[in-house]
């Protein structure tokens, strides 16, 4: 009863209030800050800012007149509220930059009918930057000792002959995965599913790999909703030269095969089966563990328990024990790849075959894997920012779900010489 007399009382107040002349309130208004925008594959989003001049509160959503320009916030099926005097930046983006476009995307204000603001979006050509081989660093193989006298299981000491073979002098950059996602997406071999934060890249309905969404940074790449995907930024930092990391076990043989594909080599992999073919090619591929421990550990006579010619290990040669030597904010506390070359205050710390970064910065996936309790694992091996010395040994075996995304995990290729 008393919150019926309460507003039965204010709504007569407000009655009588307009009738001795009380004036109306001003209406809600919707600005924007300019009125044309022009987006291509490698400057997208653009941003628009939306502001409430009126005195009241609206609710606004925003409408393209094509299905290949997108906005976010994504407001096209329910209305967004904005308070009176206050903005929201809006993001544009092109689906599909491969034909020029001009499309209109109007901004309607749901309590004024004629309070409409409309921006022309101009969308370029454009391609993506084209893929670059990696350094690699061939060897003749021949017979090795592998193991270490750790007690561990799975590192006996055993000898090992390998065949001839090549392996990465880096691991595999952000950028370079990147590029590599951009021309098989040119390809038509990705299906990306998108979240307001992340989108989710897979390839015959297998997950390989995430991205970020506008301003996201869980992992190493970025999508800017234009088609293209480029190295993360993290603290202001670009992450273009560092180790991309949450890439599952698949998302690095897919990588392989594709980099194969675009450098006129054959495949390695049945993309189908995710298995090598049955006749070795000249492609590029996971690294086998024996191959990966050679390129850390072995010189011809001895094999070194960290994977830069040395049995003890510091902060000035690698990148382990949260070292954060690039002093990021929140982990992964990754470093630039080949960082320990003798600048920067380091050691110049390559292995005895000449790659860099075997100890420490994200574990490398390897080609072998097995079943524990049910569950298919992989090899991975090296270390990472984050572990121990202990963990960071040359001979150190680490299994992980072949599914999994860390993000202390990444990989390097290899190739076999035929």
């Amino acid at each position: 009863m008393f919150a019926w007399r309460s507003m039965s009382t204010l709504m007569l107040l407000v009655l009588a209030l307009g009738w001795v002349g009380c004036p109306a309130m001003p209406p809600s208004n919707l600005t924007l800050d300019v009125g044309a925008v022009t987006v291509n594959l490698n400057s997208c989003p653009a941003q628009v800012t939306l502001t409430n001049t009126g005195t009241q509160w609206l609710r606004w959503r925003a409408e393209s007149d094509t299905a290949s320009v997108v906005v976010h916030p994504e407001s096209n099926e329910e209305f967004e509220w904005l308070r009176q005097g206050e903005s929201v930046v809006v993001t544009i983006a092109a689906a599909d930059t491969t034909a020029d476009l001009t499309a209109q995307v109007q901004f309607i204000n749901e309590f004024e009918a004629a309070d409409i603001e409309t921006v022309t979006v101009t969308v370029e050509q454009s391609t993506a930057d084209p893929v670059v081989a990696p350094a690699m660093l061939a060897t003749a193989g021949g017979t090795f000792l592998m193991g270490s006298n750790s007690g561990e299981s799975g590192e006996e000491v055993r000898e090992i002959t390998l065949n001839p073979f090549s392996i990465g002098a880096f691991e595999v950059t952000a950028g370079e995965y990147a590029r590599i996602l951009n021309w098989a997406n040119a390809q038509g071999l990705l299906q990306l599913i998108q979240s307001p934060t992340a989108v989710v890249v897979r390839t015959g309905g297998q997950q390989i790999a995430r991205a970020n969404r506008f301003d996201n940074t869980d992992y190493a790449i970025t999508y800017n909703g234009c088609g293209a995907f480029s190295a993360a930024v993290r603290d202001g930092i670009s992450l273009e030269n560092y180790p991309v990391y949450r890439i599952n076990w698949f998302g690095a043989v897919a990588y392989c095969n594709w980099l194969s594909e675009n450098q006129g080599l054959d495949p390695a992999y049945n993309l189908a089966t995710w298995a090598l073919v049955d006749t070795p090619t000249n492609g590029y591929r996971l690294p086998f563990e024996a191959e990966w421990e050679f390129a850390a550990a072995w010189d011809g006579d001895k094999h070194w328990t960290y994977g830069f010619m040395s049995d003890t290990i510091d902060a000035t040669r690698a990148n382990f024990d949260h070292n954060n030597p690039m002093g990021f904010l929140t982990g992964p506390d990754i470093s630039p790849v080949g960082f320990y070359d003798g600048t920067n205050g380091t050691v110049d710390s390559p292995s005895p075959l000449g790659a860099y970064d075997m100890t420490g910065n994200v574990w490398e996936w390897c080609y072998e894997g097995g079943t524990t309790q049910g569950v298919l694992v992989r090899i991975t091996r090296g270390g990472s920012w984050g572990n121990i010395a202990e963990n960071a040994r040359t001979a150190r075996r680490y299994f992980i779900d072949g599914e999994t995304f860390t993000e202390s995990t990444g990989f390097r290729v290899a190739r076999s010489t035929l």
